[in-house]
């Protein structure tokens, strides 16, 4: 910027000799035709020395603009709490900010200017670093689903210089040609939100695991009461028990889902993967929960598919439990008159695909993007059914991701819906590693 002013002052000065010199020329001269030419052309010179000051004075404030600019987004970048490093398509470090030096214990004036390869993770200066540029290095590292694939998120631990849980974003920085110009990793700390949720999850463990003995005890007993093992009771009475009896069933319902929820966000939801017949599952599943149906006045039907399903790999008793849950739901939330729930399965391209179809108060179609999340249940089922937990889909949409498969739905309000599993045919599909699937 000061080279840029004293420029400017010099081309005034020579701008202001150069006219002071014109005039009096001009005034002094004879009147000959050459030399009112050469004044003439000093005069033409002065006037291109203005529309340059002109132009220099534009210069200065577009330079002045952007160098401002500059400072605020270079403040921006040094106060940000997460950390951010920019780095070329081959590792060369462009940028880093203190937050990033905070995180991984290198400084930047080590590193900028500097390529990076795998093998930096060796020296124990870099390593937690190099890890945070290459997490394909940290044998734990978790991808997160992200609609956006222009994005990775990824959650790894370093160890170095404290033991840290990271969250690290990867944005390809875009010319205006649409070349990558750049890459830019934004790590944010997430160990205290590890820490909150890991203390949250053993609390419910916990408290789920402390309930359900005596709602078990409680539940067994009233059972014999209402069967007439302590004598017989009077009609009032056994009402009354079997209201007891029901509400206890429905406790001991949500303690189970509660605890499914935490072994599942703890990874310890113990998969047991084998070779089975869907159909064959199905079948068993129906039957038992068919006097279920009968006593809501809903009709529960499954046809067998007409052609035999191919054997697949997946975990029977998660299975049961996943389509368990739909089943419930269908069934809750669709008591009216010629309430019904059909369930298919067949083969569907690279799938076994089983639907669950009911014809009850079905969906509104702005509350589908939070319909698996935890705790999470629409206007018109709280009013239908008041003691649902919001816990089941979220259960359902996990087991069945485990799988490698997805859930899908379709639904009208006060139409009904159709929610379809979807299993691989492919046992290689099925994930190595449990990962927590929910819906923000």
């Amino acid at each position: 910027m000061k080279g840029v002013r004293y420029l400017s002052a010099l081309v005034i000065i020579l701008l202001a000799t150069t006219i002071f010199a014109n005039v009096l020329w001009f005034t002094q001269a004879e009147v000959v035709s050459g030399k009112r030419v050469v004044v003439f052309a000093g005069l033409f010179a002065a006037v291109a020395l203005i529309l340059l000051l002109w132009s220099l004075k534009n210069l200065i404030k577009l330079v002045s603009a952007l160098d401002l600019e500059k400072r605020q987004t270079s403040a921006i970048v040094s106060n940000l709490t997460d950390g951010l490093v920019e780095y070329t398509e081959d590792f060369k470090i462009i940028l880093m900010n203190p937050a990033a030096e905070q995180i991984t214990g290198v400084k930047a004036g080590d590193i900028i200017g500097r390529r990076f390869e795998p093998k930096d993770s060796l020296e124990e200066k870099f390593s937690s670093f190099t890890k945070v540029l290459f997490p394909i290095l940290v044998e734990d590292a978790k991808a997160i689903y992200v609609a956006d694939d222009r994005f990775k998120i990824i959650e790894l631990k370093i160890h170095n210089p404290l033991e840290r849980d990271l969250q690290v974003i990867t944005v390809p920085i875009v010319s205006e040609t649409g070349r990558n110009v750049s890459y830019l990793k934004v790590i944010r700390d997430i160990t205290r939100e590890k820490t909150i949720a890991r203390t949250k999850s053993e609390f419910i463990s916990l408290a789920a695991h402390q309930l359900r003995t005596p709602l078990s005890a409680i539940k067994w007993t009233l059972r014999m009461i209402l069967d007439g093992d302590a004598g017989p009771i009077n009609p009032e009475a056994k009402n009354l028990l079997t209201i007891g009896f029901r509400s206890n069933d429905r406790m001991i319902g949500l303690v189970n889902d509660l605890l499914d929820v935490a072994r599942i966000e703890e990874g310890r939801f113990g998969y047991k993967f084998a070779s089975g017949d869907v159909a064959e599952a199905i079948n068993v599943l129906v039957a038992s929960i068919m006097p279920f149906a009968k006593e809501s006045g809903v009709e529960l039907c499954f046809n067998p598919p007409e052609k035999k399903l191919p054997e697949i790999v997946f975990d029977r008793e998660k299975f049961i439990l996943a389509l368990t849950n739909l089943i419930d739901n269908a069934i809750h939330y669709g008591k009216h008159p010629g309430a019904r729930v059909d369930i298919r399965a067949y083969a569907e391209g690279e799938f076994v695909r089983v639907d669950v179809r009911d014809n009850g108060i079905g969906i509104a179609e702005s509350y589908m993007p939070k319909l698996f999340s935890k705790f999470s249940r629409a206007p018109n089922a709280i009013r239908e059914y008041t003691e649902g937990s919001g816990l089941g889909l979220f259960i359902v949409k996990n087991i069945i991701k485990r799988h490698g498969g997805d859930v899908m739905v379709k639904s009208e309000e006060g139409k009904g819906s159709i929610f379809s599993m979807l299993l691989p045919l492919d046992p290689n599909k099925i994930p190595q590693v449990s990962e927590v699937y929910e819906e923000n």
